[in-house]
């Protein structure tokens, strides 16, 4: 049996969308698989360690620009190394599901492996989190915003929380990371594990970010038709990561959108 060695060097949110690729790989292929993550970062891959794959760790956690040393000097003496890339034959990934197919085949072709994964036109695969989950329990209707900050350049977004907890006075927002703003409404969750932070969004009405990573946890078959909001992007230039027909995500560029979002989207629909 062939034995691949898949790894991700970058960030948490770049390792969980590999997961994808993982899964496909295990379901339509006869290949053993090993996996190479950051210490720290199983729980992202949990669910696909089995009889044909494992999971190897490094000694170093992942950082918020990526593993700190290649992980493909975790690679096994009889595997074939390959890094799951995220999509697109030329400069940034695209964070699409076909791209990462194709660019996948084309590894596989390189070693002698013409062997296709997936359709790539058939449905992209969500991104759930194995197993049971315990989450805090809400207290009424809520709202999903993940106000955490991180290394990505373009996580500038400035949330006016105080106008939002005014507008939306009859949910709770469930907030990621602390809000420098007090409110009824406004609930600080910045203990919670990925995971955890995955499981909650499932129960709430909306989901809100700013950056792909970490708000691609929310990636979820629950979430996949909720209405959900990516803060601080030009819809002109940039298209919305892991898209799939029917997606409802939205690119927002200011505050005034996301208040008008919130309203259509939440309080409205609400008082139907």
């Amino acid at each position: 049996m062939t034995h691949l060695f898949l790894y991700q060097n970058g960030p948490r949110g770049d390792v969980l969308v590999s997961r994808a690729l993982c899964a496909a790989v295990l379901a339509n292929t006869p290949f053993e698989l090993t996996i190479g993550t950051c210490r720290g970062d199983e729980d992202l891959l949990h669910g696909l360690a089995g009889p044909r794959c494992r999971i190897v760790a490094s000694s170093m956690p992942n950082t918020a620009h990526g593993a700190v040393l290649d992980l493909a000097a975790l690679c096994p003496p009889d595997a074939a190394p390959i890094p799951v890339h995220l999509g697109g034959r030329s400069g940034p990934p695209t964070w699409q599901w076909p791209d990462v197919l194709e660019s996948f085949h084309r590894r596989l072709a390189r070693l002698g492996l013409p062997i296709r994964v997936a359709d790539p036109d058939g449905e992209v695969p969500m991104l759930d989190f194995a197993g049971d989950v315990a989450v805090p329990g809400l207290r009424r209707r809520s709202i999903y915003v993940d106000n955490e900050r991180t290394a990505d350049e373009r996580c500038h977004f400035v949330y006016d929380f105080g106008r939002l907890a005014r507008v939306l006075d009859g949910f709770d927002l469930l907030c990621t990371a602390p809000t420098g703003c007090r409110a009824p409404n406004l609930v600080e969750l910045p203990g919670l594990t990925w995971a955890q932070r995955s499981r909650l969004s499932e129960a709430c009405l909306a989901l809100v970010g700013t950056t792909r990573d970490p708000f691609v946890l929310t990636t979820t078959a629950a979430n996949r038709w909720k209405p959900k909001a990516l803060c601080g992007h030009d819809a002109r230039l940039v298209a919305p990561f892991w898209d799939y027909p029917g997606n409802p995500m939205e690119l927002l560029a200011t505050m005034d959108d996301l208040v008008d979002f919130l309203l259509a989207n939440v309080v409205e629909e609400a008082c139907r």
